[in-house]
This record gives C-alpha cells, sequence and structure tokens, in this order.
C-alpha cells in the first residue's frame, strides 16, 4: 500500500492511504491520524489500511478524493532518528568489484528539516553550494538490538524516495559523500508516497530496491540510475549496522545515500558514467577525474529538480 500525510496546519499531518496509480486518496481517519501511531502499532492497523487501500484502488471508497502530491508534507513529518548510510559507489570507483571495508557500511546521524516533495529549498545564498542528492530510504519498526541483517530486514515497513539537499561550500560540508556538518546538510526532501516493500513487487528483493531512479534538473535527464544494482549494502544489513549495540525504535529513518554507479572503463583507458548522476557533486566528481577539473556550477535560485523513481 501507499501512504501519505497532507497538510493540515500540524506539525505531523493527516495520514491519507493513496491509490496505486497515485490518482486517489482516502483520510485514514478512524484507523489512524499519524503514520507514527501506525508503526507503533504495526501489526493491528496495517492490516486495516490495507483493506482501505483495497476499497480504493476498486473503486470502493466512498469518500475518494483527488490526490495531490502539492498538499503532502513528508511522508513522516518527525522522525525518531535519522542516519544515512553510503551504500552506493561514488564516480571514482572504477571497477565496481570494491568490497564493503569492515567498519562498513558508514552511518552517519543526520539533523534538518523533513520537506514535502514540492515544498521550496530555501537558502540563503546560492554561494553555499545547493545540491540535490537521489535516493532511497527505509522507514523501521522497531528492531531488537543485535538483530542479524535478515531480521533487521524483516523490521522495515517503508521505501520512500528522497532528495539529499546539501550545502558543498559550508564550511567541511562536502569533503567526502556521506559525512557532512549539521550545517551542510539542512533538509531533506521525500517524495508524495510511503510504500510498503510488497507494494514493489519484485522489485523488491535482497533487501534491495531495483527501480530506475531518474533525476531531472531544470528539464534535463541528468541520470537514469539503477537503485539495486551496484547497492554494496543492502538495507537489512544497514539496519542491522544501527542496532548492533542498542534497539532501533519505530519511525527510525535510514537513508542509503546517494544513489550512484562506477565508472566504466573504455578500451582507450578513459572513463565514462553511461548512466549520468544523481547529484551534482557527483557530477563534478566525474569531470575532475575525465577532464581534470570539475566545470558543473552547483544550484542556483530558481532551478528544479524532479527525482522519480519507476
Amino acid at each position: 500500500m501507499k501512504l501519505a500525510t497532507l497538510q493540515d496546519g500540524s506539525r505531523d499531518g493527516q495520514l491519507v492511504v493513496v491509490s496505486r496509480d497515485l490518482a486517489a486518496a482516502h483520510y485514514a481517519t478512524g484507523i489512524a491520524n499519524r503514520l507514527q501511531q501506525v508503526l507503533d502499532d504495526w501489526g493491528f492497523m496495517a492490516p486495516q489500511l490495507q483493506d482501505l487501500a483495497d476499497r480504493l484502488d476498486a473503486g470502493r471508497a466512498r469518500h475518494a478524493f483527488a490526490f495531490d502530491p502539492a498538499q503532502c508534507l513528508a511522508p513522516l513529518p518527525r522522525a525518531f532518528e535519522r542516519v544515512d548510510g553510503q551504500a552506493w559507489p561514488s564516480p571514482g570507483d572504477a571497477t565496481g568489484t570494491a568490497a564493503v571495508d569492515a567498519a562498513m557500511p558508514l552511518l552517519h546521524p543526520r539533523a534538518g528539516e523533513l520537506l514535502g516533495p514540492c515544498h521550496p529549498i530555501e537558502v540563503a545564498s546560492e554561494a553555499m553550494g545547493v545540491d540535490f542528492g537521489a535516493g532511497l530510504a527505509v522507514v523501521t519498526g522497531d528492531v531488537r538490538r543485535g538483530a542479524t541483517p535478515a531480521r533487521a530486514l524483516e523490521g522495515i515497513r517503508l521505501v520512500l524516495l528522497v532528495n539529499d539537499i546539501r550545502l558543498h561550500h559550508v564550511p567541511a560540508a562536502g569533503r567526502d559523500r556521506g559525512a557532512a556538518t549539521p550545517q551542510g546538510r539542512p533538509a531533506t526532501a521525500f517524495g508524495p508516497v510511503a510504500v510498503t516493500p510488497d507494494e514493489l513487487g519484485g522489485a523488491w528483493r535482497d533487501g534491495r530496491a531495483h527501480l530506475a531512479l531518474q533525476t531531472t534538473w531544470n528539464g534535463r535527464k541528468v541520470g537514469q540510475c539503477d537503485t539495486g544494482e551496484d547497492m554494496r549494502a543492502h538495507f537489512g544489513e544497514l539496519v542491522a549496522h544501527l542496532a548492533a549495540t542498542r534497539p532501533v525504535r519505530a519511525g527510525t529513518l535510514v537513508g542509503g545515500g546517494t544513489v550512484g554507479h562506477p565508472g566504466v572503463v573504455r578500451k582507450d583507458g578513459r572513463t565514462d558514467w553511461p548512466r549520468g548522476h544523481a547529484s551534482i557533486a557527483d557530477r563534478r566528481a566525474m569531470e575532475a577525474l575525465r577532464d581534470g577539473r570539475p566545470t558543473s556550477e552547483f544550484m542556483r535560485f530558481g532551478d528544479t529538480v524532479r527525482i522519480e523513481a519507476k
């Protein structure tokens, strides 16, 4: 099923169930008002929401209305905890065979606003080096301390589309793809709906969502990545890493980082990235490796970015 949170003037918004084709929605009133309530009592509330989703898809929901993503908050407007991993390779990995380090998957605590899909990115100056970062995240239920990756995978409740907003020219913000100061990560925007893993069908396997992630910047497609193919640590491993020394609470957001692919070395020794990029930082890294220096500028006021997963 697909779940969203509509703006209603409160911090947590109003939970709705969304049809599979994203055309219609129905308030979950009577079951739950907020997504966190569902995460806290998943076994009881999720089947009721699934029944409502089935009625909505069949055209039998009595009070359905047109779904408008512009009216959405982040699906989970407030999270108990947020961490980001670094599950995908960087442009500099030209082989794609580098094993995940023993200390991996790296997990970095995150702060900042949780934005809806159509909220503006507000910054004080273009000089801060504003960047987007297309990726995926999961929301967990309760996961026990010491859970294995397989057990942790069972604790994943929802999958979300993410735009990780970064300010590269804030001091220390752009030292690597994963770590950053809080000032360098002011916000994260989310797609309008959170989906249960079963909603992805065969695309959800081995703890990875095998989706085509398309990134469009100012109307020009800049990336067509595969979110499953080169993911080095799957989401179950990321959650298990977080749960290694303490329990993980329901409503925890775990991101996989910016999606990326290793470079492909041609016969002439040059490296190409045929699937493009999911962030400007990765594009600049590609330019530096290929041409000796980066030439692409970061975002300017009035720029738009659209991220789609299919």
